[in-house]
């Protein structure tokens, strides 16, 4: 009886750490995400700042189209 008790604490020992790793490494996830999102981008064609996700995504294919225009 005593060994399966052990092994009960032990589990639930290791249920608590490992939950609290999975926070921790979620959030060092969740802040590299932030610093890598690009937020805002300044649109040429309007002379102005977009940040709304379908702006972005108009702006940057844009400026990825005359990109590679420029390439040809």
């Amino acid at each position: 009886m005593e060994m399966d008790e052990l092994i009960t604490r032990s589990a639930t020992s290791w249920k608590e750490y490992g939950e609290r790793n999975n926070k921790y490494f979620y959030n060092l996830v969740k802040a590299r995400n932030n610093q890598t999102t690009i937020k805002t981008l300044q649109d040429t064609d309007k002379k102005e700042s977009v940040n709304k996700n379908e702006d972005l995504m108009r702006v940057g294919r844009n400026l990825y189209m005359n990109c590679t225009a420029v390439i040809q």
